[in-house]
């Protein structure tokens, strides 16, 4: 009788959703009880691997679970947050995620149809933010922003400048920047960095949209014209923002920051929220990032998602409106 009774109570719970429903708070709240995966999309070494092992770090401190990180990079980003995408959806998969695979990978057309990673992803927290910057040789003729797009506009097509590859985040924000400034500029894409800053330095290129770190490590060769953001860098409070030197709303920051699958519960995306949020506030956390040439800047919930969603479209504008080909 007894037996029965417990059997015929959940035959009840299970048709009626509750014990289902029971289990899976049972499993959030106990979130997590085993080590977590958290993908960075990019080779180890580097600023943004860094970030994402700080990251991970500070998660499992405060979480008490080993949080670790698998590098994969490839495709520019594609087959790291391709996998996290398609795993479970339960908080033991994340991707430390940057602007160009969120933002600007997914104009080509050929990998939107692979992923949508607005719509795959949600953003558990923003970390930190690095401006991009406008990048010349020491000794160049321009002195000043203003005289550079002046020349542009009087000589269409005469300056160069490089990227990492077509549809790179040098080359989206170097398209930007002529959109704003209403200038054509010759794009010369390369295979890495060190072969831009080699040309420049051989006047064969004239200028480089890159990030403050980037121009930290040769900045005895390169000035900065510009700050692409709204306002002056902690990291060189020296050079103007885009809007001091006469081009406002120039601006674009690489940020860097924690993601989970679309589906992933509330409750276990909350319990990470709060756990990055702690870590951002602590001063120890905060110069790790700094370290690594990042600036600490913390946005999480509504505020992070728009913030994303309105960069995806100002991309898809931009790739529109200047009748770009991202597919190759």
């Amino acid at each position: 009788m007894r037996r029965r009774a417990i059997l015929g109570s959940g035959g009840f719970a299970l048709l009626s959703g509750s014990w289902p429903a029971q289990f899976s708070w049972a499993q959030e709240a106990a979130y997590p009880s085993r080590p977590v995966q958290m993908v960075v999309a990019i080779q180890a070494g580097g600023a943004i691997d860094v970030a994402g092992r700080t990251a991970a770090e500070a998660m499992g401190s405060r979480l008490g679970q080993t949080f670790f990180v698998d590098n994969r990079p490839g495709a520019g980003g594609l087959i790291g947050m391709t996998d996290v995408a398609r795993s479970k959806a339960d908080g033991y998969n994340l991707l430390f995620g940057t602007a160009g695979p969120i933002t600007i990978l997914p104009q080509r057309q050929s990998v939107l149809k692979t992923i949508d990673p607005v719509k795959a992803f949600v953003p558990v927290a923003l970390l930190y933010s690095v401006p991009m910057v406008v990048i010349i040789k020491k000794n160049s003729r321009f002195k000043t922003l203003r005289e550079l797009i002046d020349f542009a506009k009087l000589n269409p097509g005469s300056l160069t400048y490089g990227s990492t590859g077509v549809g790179s985040i040098n080359h989206i924000v170097g398209e930007l920047f002529s959109s704003l400034a209403g200038i054509n500029l010759l794009h010369v894409p390369y295979k890495g960095t060190s072969p831009i800053l080699t040309d420049m330095i051989g006047d064969r290129l004239d200028l480089y949209f890159a990030t403050l770190p980037t121009w930290k490590s040769a900045s005895d060769k390169f000035t900065v014209l510009a700050v692409a953001s709204k306002k002056r860098s902690g990291f060189a409070p020296e050079f103007p923002t885009s809007a001091e030197a006469g081009l406002p709303g120039f601006e674009f920051d690489n940020w860097g920051g924690v993601f989970a699958p679309a589906a992933t519960p509330q409750a276990v995306v909350d319990k990470l929220r709060h756990a990055l949020e702690d870590a951002m506030n602590d001063p120890l956390v905060r110069e790790k990032f700094r370290s690594a040439g990042n600036e600490p800047d913390f946005r999480a919930g509504a505020q992070a998602k728009a913030e994303i969603e309105a960069e995806f479209t100002k991309m898809k504008n931009l790739v529109r409106d200047r009748q770009l080909n991202l597919d190759f």
